[in-house]
């Protein structure tokens, strides 16, 4: 207990550790609550087809986060300048297409590259533009039965206005539902590990190349590790959680942003797994400069590649390779089997013990049983 209380005080004394905690908390609170944030990216779409068709789909896709553009020029012009994410234009034949069944050439759908929901949106469309067809495709199945195509629409569209009829749950790929406030879950996330990641590569850092090395060699790697390392770190990395869980408790009270909830299991988890990981990494490199010229890359290569604005690894299978290795990335793995990578989290601990012993019992065994000498 008092070696813990000793590692308190000197924590409290890291004006730069408390510094970046608040911001931390202040991030995650901003983020999480941002009713910007919040929002789902907006799509247009333009109906040159003036036909009953067409305004069923424009009505359609009005309720479903699309603003109305009458020139298809001012939404292609919007979505370059990132105030849409995408937008889809319905052609002047947009009815002799779904009636004909050329679907392909029924829309022209427009994104940018770094365009967020626009499968989301385009799943959408589809399902605005079956619903449409789905009537002729069934009054063909009905042909020579005595069943017109005029009564099988007025049956369709009559189902339809009550409701009965193709009701769309847009999922993604592996079958789950859209969420309302995705972005804004990726953006507290990404908010909350990269954030975490800084604090807690730059405690390692600081523990491993502070007084530890001096104090280890003059009181046995042993009792420096029970008396500065250990404590230190416990000390520093329950702060850093107990940070970040009230601020995601904060977040997860109101309504729209329960999903805070959800993250909680694997903050701790991450925090392990990036101790250990920082250890590792602090006991191979020589001092607090190469971490700290890390870091910034580490940061920039996570907004770069990870799931937070949009997903780099459509845009090739090697970004997917490569942002596996980021730490920051881990918590979207960590979140979906927190207890599936406690294991992991706790494996990199021992595995950053061990490295410290070699490195201070083996590499460093000349110069402190030099500096044993002096002492005695």
């Amino acid at each position: 207990m008092t070696v813990c209380l000793l590692a308190l005080r000197r924590t409290f004394r890291s004006i730069g550790f408390l510094l970046l905690l608040g911001i931390t908390v202040g991030a995650v609170l901003f983020v999480g609550l941002s009713d910007t944030a919040g929002r789902k990216a907006p799509a247009g779409v333009c109906d040159l087809s003036r036909s009953e068709e067409g305004a069923r789909v424009v009505s359609c896709l009005l309720e479903n986060g699309f603003f109305l553009f009458d020139d298809p020029l001012h939404m292609e012009k919007a979505v370059e300048q990132g105030s849409i994410d995408c937008g889809v234009t319905l052609p002047a034949d947009f009815a002799d297409c779904v009636r004909n069944g050329d679907i392909e050439n029924a829309v022209q759908f427009v994104r940018s590259p770094s365009s967020y929901l626009h499968d989301t949106y385009l799943n959408l469309v589809s399902a605005a533009i079956f619903r449409e067809r789905a009537p002729y495709i069934a009054a063909e199945g009905f042909a020579g039965t005595g069943v017109t195509e005029a009564e099988m629409l007025e049956q369709y569209f009559g189902m339809l206005g009550d409701g009965y009829a193709f009701a769309f749950d847009v999922v993604t790929e592996d079958g789950a539902a859209v969420p309302e406030n995705g972005k804004v879950k990726s953006l507290t996330m990404g908010t909350v590990a990269d954030f975490v990641m800084v604090l807690v590569f730059s405690s390692a850092a600081d523990l491993l190349c502070g007084d530890f090395p001096a104090m280890s060699r003059r009181i046995g790697l042993r009792q420096g590790m029970k008396s500065v390392l250990v404590p230190g770190a416990l000390v520093r990395c329950a702060l850093i959680t107990a940070a970040v869980c009230l601020s995601l408790l904060a977040v997860g009270l109101c309504e729209k942003t329960r999903f805070a909830l959800q993250i909680l299991p694997a903050v701790p988890v991450y925090v392990l797994l990036l101790l250990g990981t920082g250890c590792i990494l602090s006991a191979l490199l020589p001092g607090r400069e190469p971490m700290r010229l890390l870091l910034p890359l580490f940061v920039i290569a996570s907004l770069a590649l990870c799931p937070i604005y949009t997903d780099a690894a459509l845009l090739s299978p090697v970004i997917g390779a490569v942002r596996a290795v980021l730490p920051s990335y881990w918590l979207w793995r960590i979140a979906d089997a927190p207890l599936l990578w406690l294991a992991a989290a706790l494996g990199s601990l021992v595995l950053a013990a061990g490295i410290l012993a070699v490195r201070y019992c083996v590499l460093e065994k000349y110069a402190w049983r030099k500096n044993d000498k002096i002492f005695s």
